[in-house]
């Protein structure tokens, strides 16, 4: 498994804090056993909502019981939250925008004008259904981590891409629609969030 380079990071998260909010911590996944508890809570969340989505038909399936994008891990910055030892969120940030992007390998393009400074994408994102969480402070806890990251390595606006079901929960955390198209016979958003 390729390992995460530690060395772009910002100086908070390389020193792996525990930014404890209400009982929950939030970290960066580095070590090969956070990444594979992360590659199977992400098969666990996306099989259980739907097993026919794009990321379950196009992510690598790992021994059954394990989800991984094609993205190298050396691109990735995974931020999980956990309460206790169990991890119970968690957000992959894809930045190797020299390369395909996952909106472009589920049908969207950018504008060239849109690419000419230091973006990032959300590859993945979940809060596991059968637990009893406050979703709205595992939001605000994981955002506000990740976004000040996201600024110390001067990026400039994170997109993703999102069906109709979960647009209304981005566009509360402040994503705005870039596009939208019909993909699959469904209505897909492309949707950007400024850095500030």
């Amino acid at each position: 498994m390729s390992q995460i380079n530690l060395e772009s990071f910002a100086p908070a998260m390389i020193e792996n804090r525990q930014n404890s909010y209400l009982g929950y911590q939030c970290r960066l996944l580095k070590s090969e056993t956070e990444i594979i508890e992360y590659e199977r809570a992400l098969y666990r969340e996306f099989t259980r909502k739907n097993p026919h989505n794009w990321l379950c038909r196009n992510y690598l399936l790992i021994d059954g019981d394990r989800y991984r994008a094609s993205i190298p891990y050396s691109n990735q910055s995974i931020y999980g939250i956990y309460r206790g030892t169990e991890l119970i969120s968690a957000v992959a940030i894809g930045f190797n925008t020299g390369c395909q992007m996952q909106f472009e390998a589920v049908g969207f393009s950018l504008e060239p004008e849109l690419t000419n400074c230091n973006y990032c994408e959300v590859l993945t994102f979940f809060i596991a259904q059968d637990k009893h969480h406050n979703y709205f402070q595992i939001i605000k806890h994981l955002k506000q981590v990740v976004i000040t990251d996201l600024k110390a390595r001067n990026i400039a606006f994170g997109l993703a891409n999102c069906t109709k079901n979960l647009l209304p929960l981005y566009l509360r955390m402040g994503w705005n629609i870039i596009e939208q198209k019909t993909l699959e016979k469904k209505t897909k958003y492309l949707i950007k969030f400024g850095i500030e």
